[in-house]
């Protein structure tokens, strides 16, 4: 009894940890998930920002075009050509232009690398959920193996699970007076009932085999 309720711990220790490991993967999934929303919002003003920049520089160069040819109207050198802007200043806001399209195509950059980044990691918290979520199911069944009473729940939502859950073990002897103990393996168990019943199947037989086998043990002793 001592046994069975040390693996009962030592199951439910297990569970705890995954569960907690589960939770904070899914929190770190939703705030990358946020990140890379603003992140979006954030491209789309870049993009907006180096269109409205490159109007101005386009503006620009065709005011210095202008001002370096003759008038189309009077034939005036650009000598004698009066503007409200001087060519200085048309110069030096084209300067102003080029700098900051500068900057924002390296932020830019930078803002895709990031986003690249988080979406790789994302992408393996998603494996990571996925691999917790099978694992805790696993030892849910394990759990339900060792202490049937906690797989109450599990049976009321799937009652013709109780049909096959928990395994049944069978003493029998043969007609040669030898004693043997029979039961279904782990693998029959999730490739075949649980599939039966349309549970989902954990990811590794591993935990449950090693249950049973150690019960087998303990019941031939």
């Amino acid at each position: 009894m001592s046994g069975r309720q040390s693996e009962l711990d030592e199951l439910r220790l297990d569970r705890r940890s995954k569960v907690e490991s589960l939770r904070d993967a899914q929190e770190r999934w939703t705030e990358i998930s946020l990140s890379l929303d603003r992140f979006s919002l954030l491209r789309n003003v870049y993009e907006s920002d180096l269109q409205r920049l490159a109007s101005l520089e386009e503006g620009g160069a065709a005011l210095l075009a202008g001002a370096r040819r003759p008038c189309p109207l009077c034939g005036a050198e650009p000598s004698h050509q009066r503007h409200a802007h001087g060519i200085g200043e048309v110069e030096l806001t084209q300067r102003a232009v080029r700098a900051e399209t500068a900057k924002i195509i390296s932020e830019g950059v930078d803002l895709v690398k990031t986003t690249r980044s988080l979406e790789a990691e994302q992408e393996g918290l998603q494996r990571r959920v996925e691999r917790l979520t099978g694992e805790i199911e696993g030892l849910d069944a394990q759990l339900v193996t060792v202490n049937p009473k906690l797989g109450t729940p599990a049976m009321v939502k799937t009652p013709l699970w109780a049909i096959d859950v928990p395994p049944k073990a069978l003493v029998w002897e043969d007609d040669q007076g030898k004693v043997w103990l029979s039961y279904n393996s782990s693998d029959y168990l999730y490739n075949t009932i649980y599939l039966r019943h349309g549970a989902p199947v954990p990811p590794s037989t591993a935990p449950l085999a090693k249950v049973l086998d150690e019960m087998s043990d303990q019941a031939t002793k």
